[in-house]
């Protein structure tokens, strides 16, 4: 009898009883459920978002500076870092520079992307061409550059006779070409 009671309780703890192994299932589903959920949410692409102290107003953080360089600077010549070393102590990274030759040729914007005591790194952002020659010019007369004195001037290409100088960009000389043909032919 003590084999028969033993075979029993043996069977009543190998087999659950109904209400427990729909409770059990019930837990493992929510597990489930839960863990698909979680699963969702990690799948789902994450937007950085910009600290406060990160964004601030650009006077605080960037300087901006133009600078005329000599007559016949070319924007690679800029690109060259020992070409700033007279004012890289001015300069730290984010510094926005613009610059314009004396000669007037070219206009760019470049951002220095590194500045220490003797030299600068810069970047290229836009630069602008600026091409002032006139039709004109195949004519009689050109413009051309002719001393920091005299500044750009008007030349007749007959006889290399100087019609007139002094103008600070060869823009105005052209523009004064122009009048001076219209004018006198």
């Amino acid at each position: 009898m003590a084999e028969a009671k033993e075979s029993s309780q043996a069977e009543e703890t190998s087999t659950p009883e109904p209400e427990e192994e729909s409770e059990a299932t019930a837990i493992a589903e929510a597990m489930n459920k839960a863990q698909d959920e979680t699963k969702n949410v990690v799948d789902l692409p994450r937007v950085r978002k910009i600290a406060e102290a990160d964004f601030q107003p650009t006077e605080q953080v960037q300087g901006m500076y133009t600078a005329y360089p000599p007559i016949g600077t070319m924007p690679e010549d800029v690109q060259n870092p020992i070409f700033w070393a007279h004012v890289a102590p001015k300069m730290k990274a984010m510094t926005e520079i613009r610059v314009m030759p004396k000669d007037g040729t070219w206009y760019g914007i470049y951002l220095c992307l590194y500045a220490d005591q003797h030299q600068a790194t810069v970047k290229e952002l836009q630069l602008f061409p600026i091409d002032v020659q006139s039709d004109t010019d195949a004519e009689k007369y050109f413009v051309k550059w002719i001393s920091p004195p005299l500044k750009w001037g008007v030349i007749r290409k007959a006889d290399g006779e100087r019609i007139k100088d002094g103008f600070d960009t060869k823009k105005q000389a052209v523009i004064w070409m122009s009048g001076h043909i219209k004018a006198h032919g």
